[in-house]
């Protein structure tokens, strides 16, 4: 996958970025967006462009982010597949 954006992914991305949180829109937090996170499949690269979730930074990159995968799933009981879910319905 290139790091170049097409002109539909870019507008996807801005799109989830107007979004809040997905970890916080859960927890009915009210969290803007701060970052976008890329859904890795499972050799551990990003799927794509059109696959994020917006994330505030505590929820992306924190002590409690989605980077850690197992104790993510464990502490909030959602996984990432979920959120992505979530972003779709928010964004239809």
């Amino acid at each position: 996958m290139s790091d170049k954006h097409t002109v539909a992914e870019q507008r996807h991305l801005n799109r989830v970025a107007t979004l809040t949180c997905a970890v916080c829109f859960r927890l009915n937090w009210n969290t803007p967006c701060q970052e976008i996170h890329h859904v890795l499949g499972d050799d551990g690269r990003r799927i794509g462009h059109g696959v994020v979730l917006p994330m505030c930074n505590p929820h992306h990159q924190g002590k409690d982010g989605i980077w850690d995968k197992p104790a993510f799933e464990r502490q909030f009981k959602f996984t990432e597949m979920d959120l992505l879910n979530d972003t779709i319905l928010r964004l239809a």
